[in-house]
């Protein structure tokens, strides 16, 4: 039973901070987009308009989404992208 309300409550806060953002889809000519193709997750990523508290992350218990703030795309080097990205699809594989 804990487990269950721990996840809603997850769910509520994550809600409420995204609310606070515009989102949008990745475009094909950004670092995110082309790595959204190549991964195969156009579905499931979504970018943050401007900077967040918590840069890159995964969300949601039933259809988990990734999403990436647009400020960390210019911060990091391609390559530097490429590894956080490989690591929210790990979360977004395993749903956690």
């Amino acid at each position: 039973g804990y487990a269950i309300v721990d996840r809603v409550r997850a769910a509520r806060r994550v809600t409420r901070a995204l609310d606070v953002h515009r989102i949008r889809s990745p475009r094909p000519h950004e670092p995110v987009g082309r790595l959204v193709r190549e991964f195969g997750v156009v579905s499931h990523v979504y970018v943050l308009v401007g900077r967040a508290a918590n840069p890159a992350f995964t969300a949601g218990l039933i259809r988990p989404r990734m999403y990436v703030s647009e400020a960390l795309q210019s911060a990091l080097t391609p390559k530097e992208l490429r590894a956080v990205f490989r690591h929210e699809l790990y979360h977004l594989a395993r749903r956690d």
